[in-house]
């Protein structure tokens, strides 16, 4: 069976990466590796319109955002709030940059990208309550940042899909009390 040449090339890469004994080392180092490894894979940044980072304070601390407005769109523009994977350890807003941007463009919305703290530093649900305080801050700034209040969707891959469920819930579950 012959491999795909695009898949051939990824895998070729993949294989040039330091494979350090996860058992040595701590979880910063390993999110640096991961890092070092996801830009590595990026021949090139996606163009979009924009893209804003700002930070809001959560419970306990301060977490980042990064927006996203794509090339073609109306605004207000419809609105993604997006969490990344990474087992909830792993994974920030440079290492789903590229990610981003091709959702912002494919979808025609401001993609607002959330780097949540992360595991073992920050215990669940940690997580889970920067997840949400970001979507609520998306909610109530929409007109700040040229979305539309009326129609924000969540998503996210892996940890961040997780988190994109918890997240619809406990809003459905506020918007009830």
């Amino acid at each position: 069976m012959v491999l795909d040449p695009q898949i051939k090339n990824f895998l070729d890469l993949v294989s040039k990466l330091p494979q350090p004994d996860l058992s040595k080392i701590t979880p910063q180092e390993f999110r640096n590796l991961f890092k070092q490894a996801s830009l590595m894979l990026i021949s090139s940044k996606i163009e979009v319109k924009n893209v804003r980072d700002l930070e809001i304070s959560v419970n306990g601390g301060k977490i980042k955002l990064r927006i996203y407005e794509p090339i073609k769109g109306e605004k207000p523009y419809p609105a993604i709030v997006y969490y990344h994977g990474g087992g909830f350890v792993l994974g920030d807003l440079d290492t789903y940059d590229n990610v981003c941007r091709l959702l912002a463009n494919s979808s025609e919305c401001l993609v607002i990208l959330v780097d949540y703290r992360l595991a073992p530093e920050y215990k669940f649900p940690v997580a889970v309550y920067d997840s949400y305080e970001a979507l609520k801050w998306v909610y109530l700034n929409a007109n700040k940042i040229d979305a539309n209040a009326s129609k924000i969707a969540v998503a996210g891959d892996s940890a961040g899909g997780n988190l994109a469920t918890v997240v619809s819930i406990v809003s459905r579950i506020k918007k009830k009390k």
